[in-house]
C-alpha cells in the first residue's frame, strides 16, 4: 500500500517470468517481491487490521473475506454475484465490469481490482478441455492437478500451456479496464505458482521461493493523476466467511 499507485490489477497466481515472456501490455516492467506465496498470506501481510479508506478494493477472490480483517472505503466482493457457475470461477469480463462501476462510483480513492485469473480453473479453449477431462478437486484431494503433476501423472507442458492460455486470454480484459482508469496503474500479482522448483507445486503458503514471490509490476502510462481523497467511514470484507463451494471450486478446500 505504500507503492506508487491509483489503481493496482492484481492477477491471481501470475508468476513474473511468465507474464515477462507473453506480456502484450505497454509499460515500465519491473520484477516486484511479494509478501506472499498464497493469497491469504498475501493479503494478512498487506491488509490486515490496517484502515485504508482512501482505497475502494474489487475482488473477485473469496480469500480475503476471511483473511483481511481490514477497512476500506467500500469493499466489492464480486465472487458473491460474478460467479460463473460453468467455468467455477469468475470471469474477467465480470471483474471489468464491477471495477469501472466502482471508479464511477468513487472516482477519488485509489482502487485495487483483483481479478482471479491466470488462477486454476482454466477458462480458454485448450484450459476448458482439460478442465472437462480431470474435473475441479480441492487441492488437499490426491486427485488435484498438482499433486497428480508432482506424481508424474499429467504432463508438465500441457499444465503449464493451460496455465499460460488462462493468462493470454486475461491480457485483452485488463488492457481495456486500464484503458478505462483514470490516474496512475500498475499490474501486479498476489504471488506466483510452482512448477516443481524445489519439489514444490501450486501455491502453497509459507513457500518463498522465486517461482512464487517473484511477481511483476507493470507501470502503465499515465497522463494525469487521481485526485485521492479519504472516506469518513468504511467497509470490511463480509464477516460471514466465504461460500465453501467458491474455495472448493478454485481447489483451496475439501
Amino acid at each position: 500500500m505504500e507503492q506508487d499507485w491509483d489503481n493496482l490489477i492484481i492477477l491471481d497466481a501470475c508468476r513474473y517470468d511468465l507474464f515477462k515472456q507473453v506480456n502484450p501490455l505497454e509499460g515500465q516492467l519491473h520484477r516486484f517481491h511479494s509478501r506472499g506465496s498464497h493469497t491469504g498470506e498475501f493479503v494478512q501481510q498487506n491488509f490486515h487490521d490496517g484502515s485504508f479508506l482512501d482505497t475502494v478494493y474489487v475482488s473477485s477472490n473469496p480469500n480475503p473475506a476471511e483473511e483481511a480483517n481490514a477497512e476500506f472505503a467500500s469493499v466489492e466482493e464480486v465472487w458473491e454475484s460474478g460467479w460463473d457457475e460453468s467455468l467455477h470461477t469468475v470471469p474477467p469480463e465480470n471483474m471489468v465490469d464491477r471495477t469501472i462501476d466502482a471508479e464511477e462510483k468513487f472516482p477519488n480513492k485509489r482502487l485495487i481490482s483483483h481479478f482471479l485469473q491466470p488462477h486454476y480453473p482454466w477458462i480458454g479453449p485448450d484450459g476448458r478441455e482439460f478442465m472437462s477431462e480431470h474435473g475441479y478437486t480441492p487441492q488437499n484431494r490426491e486427485d488435484h492437478i498438482w499433486v497428480q503433476l508432482r506424481k508424474g501423472e499429467l504432463d508438465t507442458e500441457r499444465v503449464w500451456n493451460v496455465y499460460e492460455e488462462n493468462l493470454r486470454v486475461t491480457f485483452p480484459y485488463v488492457q481495456e479496464l486500464a484503458d478505462s482508469l483514470d490516474g496512475k496503474t500498475v499490474v501486479t500479482s498476489d504471488h506466483g505458482n510452482a512448477f516443481g522448483e524445489w519439489g514444490v507445486y501450486g501455491h502453497p503458503p509459507n513457500g518463498y521461493i522465486s517461482s512464487l514471490v517473484q511477481v511483476p509490476w507493470l507501470e502503465i502510462p499515465y497522463d494525469e493523476r487521481k485526485n485521492i481523497t479519504s472516506a469518513r467511514t468504511g467497509e470490511r470484507f463480509t464477516d460471514e466467511g466465504p461460500s465453501k463451494e467458491r474455495l472448493r471450486d478454485l481447489g483451496y478446500v475439501e
